[in-house]
């Protein structure tokens, strides 16, 4: 308080969750249900939503730093430690497990920055950017080739993420094991950005490509109203030749509508 000069508010870990969701959902395209998954490191949240509505919030008390001293004290990356400090997530994991399956997800997003690093380890290694529970195993096999923790050195990570990789790594993947999660793909925001579409009135848009398009014609200086009169104009002949029967893209409309209210540039 004294040195910010304003009060600070301690937000408790459901709200943490919440707003994490709300971050992943201003941010990230897509539809139906998603799972977000966020490693912190002290904690880690979980969170089920549709839309810009959270379904289920969790915050677990493990992270990656306290997963660290836990179970990686003596910064041995054996095997009997990753199998502890995955098992010790499983069971953290364990009271939610049920929940969660019944309300159940289309898709899986990570947003924070031990799965940032691993989208970044497997890029320099040639890899795609999905991550798969085989590549987390395959990642295991290589932190293991280095005795102590010190010794970590696999191309991609880097030095600021390497102490806290292998238990951040054993956490997810107790977390895609236990949930069954075949893939999983990187959120564009969390947090920070939850909490800037919540103090920010006019951000909080529900439609993400809408918000995109407006700012896109504001920056430019478009005019707005002939875009209008464009797009209506470019959707009623798709409509007048039957588009819909012979346009394979299920997006081709919200295309073309985007490219007329956007064609000046």
């Amino acid at each position: 308080n004294d040195i910010l000069g304003y009060p600070i508010q301690v937000i408790c870990g459901e709200e943490e969750a919440a707003t994490i969701y709300k971050g992943v959902a201003h941010t990230s395209g897509g539809t139906g249900r998603r799972l977000v998954v966020d490693i912190g490191g002290a904690s880690t949240e979980l969170i089920i939503g549709e839309g810009f509505e959270p379904k289920a919030l969790t915050s677990l008390k493990m992270g990656c730093v306290t997963w660290l001293e836990h179970y990686f004290k003596d910064r041995q990356l054996n095997k009997a430690n990753f199998e502890r400090a995955i098992e010790g997530a499983k069971q953290a994991l364990a009271p939610i497990l049920d929940n969660y399956q019944r309300i159940g997800w289309d898709v899986c997003v990570g947003a924070s920055g031990t799965v940032q690093a691993l989208q970044e380890i497997m890029l320099a290694q040639g890899m795609d950017e999905v991550i798969t529970h085989a590549k987390l195993k395959r990642l295991q096999k290589q932190a293991m080739q280095a005795d102590h923790l010190e010794e970590l050195d696999i191309d991609g990570l880097t030095l600021e993420r390497a102490l806290v990789f292998p238990s951040g790594l054993s956490i997810l993947i107790a977390i895609f094991e236990l949930l069954n999660i075949d893939s999983m793909t990187l959120a564009g925001g969390a947090l920070r950005e939850g909490m800037v579409y919540d103090m920010v009135e006019e951000l909080q848009q529900d439609d993400i490509r809408a918000r995109t398009i407006n700012s896109v014609q504001s920056r430019c200086q478009l005019d707005v109203e002939y875009g209008e009169q464009v797009a209506t104009t470019a959707l009623q002949l798709l409509k007048d030749c039957g588009g819909d029967t012979w346009l394979e893209e299920p997006q081709a409309p919200a295309l073309l509508e985007c490219a007329s209210k956007l064609h000046e540039i």
